[in-house]
Parts: C-alpha cells; sequence; structure tokens
C-alpha cells in the first residue's frame, strides 16, 4: 500500500507525503493506525475549499432573488415544483423520517465500534474517547473482517463475465416475459459488441434493440451508463419505430486463460443499467419527447435501482453464480448470507452521511437571504453533527460539492427519494415471488410502458396500491 506514496525524510527518518485530495489518501482512514495521522488528515481534507462558504453564501441569495422574482418564497420552493415531492415540505418530512430512523440504526453500530476503539485504547494504556468521523472508517473495517471475513477476490471466481451477463439475462426474460435473441451478425462499431432484439414472450411482438458493450478500450467513456439512441415513437400513418439503447461498462477484458471476472460492484453496476435499458425498451409514448420525463433526478433512477435489490436475494446469487474452473459449482450458502448482512451494514455511513448532506442542502437553500454575518459553516456542521453523531472538528462538505452548486441545488436528496422509491416498488414484487412473470407485467404495464404519459408519482401509487413510504427501505437495513 504505502508504493502508492511518494518517500521522503523527516526528522531523519523516512516517510510518506500523503496528498489530501488524492483517492489513495482513503487508505490512511481504513488502515492507519495512529489516530492522530487520521484526525489530521481529515481536518486538512475538511478545509479543502473552505474559501467557498463565502461563494455560496452569494449564490444562494442570487438564486433566493431569482426565486422571489418568479413568485416564491425561497429558491427550494422555486426548484421543487418540478419534481415529484412538489414542495418543501413533503422532502422535509421524508428526510426528517429517514433521519429519525436510521440514527436508531447507526447508533447501535457506532457503539459497536466504539467498544473496539476503546478495548484497543485500553490495550495501549490510553485515554477512551468518543468516535471521531477519523475512526469510523479504521473500526468499521476491523469489524467487518471480524464479523465477516469475507475474501472478496475468492467471490470474484463464481462470477465469470460470460455465463453470469446470460443469467442475468434469463432471469429478467423470465420476470418481464421478453425474450432477448442475440444476433449472430451483427452491425457494431467494435467486435466485443453483441447486439440483442427484444421480444414479448408472449405475442412475438418486437419491442427494440439494444447492444453491449462491455469492456475497456482507448478513448471509450470511461464509466457505466446506458444510452437511448432512439425513442419509441408512433407516426401519423400509423407505422412505429422501435427503442434502440447502448449499455456501456468497461470491465477488463482477460487477456488469460481466466476469463474476466466479476466483482459484486460489477454485478450491481450490470444490473443497475440493464433497469435503464429496460425502461428504454418498454417506453411507449405518442411523443419521442416524453423520453425527457425518464430524465427527472427523482424518477430517472428508481427502475435501475429497483433492479439492484434482485442481486442480494439468495436465489438470485446462487443461481447466477458458476465458479470458473467448474460450472456446476455454486456459492456457498453460507457466504451468501455473509455477503447480504455485509453488504447492509457496510452501507450504514452511506445512508447517514446522504440524509445529513440531503438535509443540509435544502434547509440552506430553504433559509431565504443570508446576511454577511452568518455562519454558513457552523450552521451546516450543526446539521450535520446532529444527523451523523461523529466526533468532528467541522464539516464542510458543502464547500467541495459541485452538485449543490450546480447540477442539483436543493435537490441533493433525491438519490435517496429515488432508492427508497425503489425498495418500495420491490417489496410489492418480492411479497409474490422473487420472479413472478404475472408481477414483472404488471410493471412492465404501470411503471415501464407509461413514462411520460402519467406524473410518475401515479405510477407508483398504481404500482403499490397505495402510498409509497420508507419502511422497505429501512426493512432492508435490518430494523
Amino acid at each position: 500500500m504505502l508504493d502508492n506514496y511518494e518517500k521522503t525524510t523527516k526528522d531523519g527518518k523516512e516517510a510518506y507525503i500523503i496528498k489530501a485530495n488524492d483517492s489513495n489518501s482513503g487508505n490512511i482512514m481504513y488502515y492507519a493506525k495512529n489516530e492522530n495521522t487520521r484526525r489530521t488528515l481529515k481536518n486538512i481534507q475538511d478545509k479543502i475549499c473552505e474559501s467557498n462558504a463565502e461563494r455560496m453564501k452569494e449564490i444562494i441569495n442570487i438564486r433566493t432573488e431569482i426565486a422571489k422574482a418568479s413568485g416564491y418564497e425561497t429558491f427550494s420552493d422555486y426548484q421543487l415544483k418540478d419534481y415529484m415531492a412538489k414542495d418543501l415540505k413533503t422532502v422535509l418530512n421524508f428526510l426528517e423520517d429517514l433521519k429519525q430512523r436510521l440514527k436508531l440504526i447507526f447508533k447501535n453500530h457506532i457503539n459497536k465500534l466504539l467498544e473496539l476503539k476503546n478495548d484497543e485504547k485500553i490495550k495501549l494504556n490510553e485515554t477512551t474517547s468518543d468516535l471521531g468521523m477519523w475512526d469510523y472508517y479504521y473500526y468499521n473495517r476491523i469489524y467487518m473482517e471480524k464479523e465477516y471475513n469475507i475474501d472478496y477476490e475468492e467471490v470474484k471466481e463464481y462470477f465469470p463475465i460470460d455465463s453470469s451477463v446470460s443469467e442475468i439475462i434469463k432471469i429478467f426474460e423470465e420476470l418481464y416475459s421478453i425474450k432477448c435473441i442475440k444476433n449472430e451478425n451483427p452491425s457494431v462499431w467494435d467486435d466485443d459488441v453483441q447486439q440483442y432484439e427484444v421480444y414479448d414472450s408472449k405475442t412475438n411482438n418486437f419491442m427494440g434493440t439494444f447492444y453491449l458493450d462491455l469492456y475497456k478500450r482507448e478513448s471509450k467513456y470511461n464509466a457505466g451508463m446506458t444510452i437511448p439512441l432512439r425513442a419509441y415513437t408512433k407516426k401519423e400513418d400509423g407505422s412505429e419505430e422501435y427503442p434502440v439503447s447502448a449499455l456501456l461498462l468497461n470491465f477488463s477484458k482477460s487477456t488469460t486463460s481466466v476469463p474476466t471476472l466479476l466483482s459484486l460492484d460489477d454485478l450491481k453496476t450490470l444490473i443497475h443499467e440493464f433497469g435503464h435499458l429496460l425502461h428504454i425498451i418498454n417506453i411507449k409514448s405518442k411523443w419521442m419527447t416524453n423520453l425527457e420525463s425518464i430524465q427527472q433526478y427523482d424518477y430517472s433512477e428508481v427502475p435501475s435501482q429497483m433492479q439492484e435489490n434482485f442481486l442480494w436475494e439468495p436465489l438470485i446469487l446462487e443461481r447466477i453464480s458458476h465458479h470458473y474452473q467448474d460450472y456446476n459449482k455454486k456459492l456457498p450458502k453460507k457466504l451468501i448470507d455473509s455477503l447480504i448482512e455485509a453488504k447492509n451494514v457496510d452501507n450504514y455511513i452511506f445512508y447517514i452521511k446522504n440524509v445529513g448532506i440531503s438535509l443540509g442542502d435544502i434547509k440552506l437553500y430553504s433559509k431565504g437571504e443570508m446576511s454577511k454575518d452568518f455562519d454558513i459553516t457552523k450552521y451546516w456542521s450543526d446539521i450535520q453533527s446532529d444527523v451523523v453523531m461523529l466526533d468532528s472538528d467541522i464539516y464542510s462538505e458543502f464547500a467541495q460539492l459541485e452538485h449543490m452548486v450546480d447540477f442539483m441545488p436543493s435537490t441533493y436528496y433525491t438519490y435517496l427519494w429515488s432508492l427508497v422509491l425503489a425498495h418500495d416498488v420491490y417489496s410489492k414484487i418480492s411479497e409474490n415471488g422473487i420472479i413472478n412473470p404475472e408481477i414483472g407485467m404488471e410493471y412492465r404495464e404501470t411503471i415501464l410502458k407509461s413514462a411520460g404519459n402519467v406524473e410518475p408519482m401515479e405510477h407508483i401509487k398504481q404500482f403499490l396500491g397505495r402510498e409509497p413510504n420508507n419502511d422497505a427501505f429501512i426493512e432492508t437495513l435490518g430494523a
């Protein structure tokens, strides 16, 4: 690990240069035994871009002026009018409910990590102390290793790319009553790209085309994404044009006898992007421009995030798994159970921090005009401290998050919003059997097919048969 850092000397001893804004600095928070080292790095990281605090106040004040000129009290009111939530009260109620329920779960986990820390302090004859933000990742790593001891490199051996992709396609074929037929003579932009034609398995009606572009190559976009190349349209003469989309990923193509092996994160990304792909293939809207409706931040990720849940079903993990050296060798049940439980625990900090940032974001933008002496950093830190419950000398994420000034001002909450909706939708699917074609078809017809024709929230309520809530999401975390 130390090979990643530049060497130097200090007081005649070998030392290493750690750059606070380098991606490798995260290793310090996970592995550095010296608490002072972790705390020092955390404090330096928190002060990056601290001069943006005054700029942030100026941005919020200008946006507040724009909102008032448009007839709205705050920028949050102005911004939310075109989102599913519609108003500030709905978003605050959503986040406050999540905050209270997640804090109960997270506090219990913090106590377990604090016990590890204090045991270590006692052994070293040092004074015990509360758990700091600089402690969390270090002691959480120790906890995860102690409780689960999962070798994730070994797990990858059960997921060679070809069989994994094939099984995932088969699962969604069964669930959604579709057929994905591979074109053996495709017209593609690279020899590794695969082309599929999609049909309704009950009617044999053609639905659309998709491309799988799975491997890295020079100049290719370096992230996973699904691109809608053509939307469904019905012309005046009654003829139809069918959707075409491309699923782009960046897996490393194997150059040895060992095939490309996928991590759980790789599988999650693959299944997530299939969610976008199936959304595009299923949309049947009169107007092509209605494809834009699936780009709304608080709805666009619901189908893809919903599908991620399948990966964490024991039945699905077992089915997808085939050891690359022995096709019939499956992921052991005990390991599957550990993977699922570990995933939930490992996500605690991610979710609680998202709630904190989302609350801070929308409270800043709904505060109205800020005076010159208003301490925005303290205001933000008080919110984060209340939510996260970990000691920190300062919280200053707002000064570094481009989301809050660029493409998501006052709407950082939308990631959690769509995630919670996705879990709620999945609860309807899972309670009727994981692979139930009848429910799969209902999902296709209610949520996927009608995008752009009805308000997104109406899709959700129609499918659930009730108002959505946070319950299913909280239950996945073991509460």
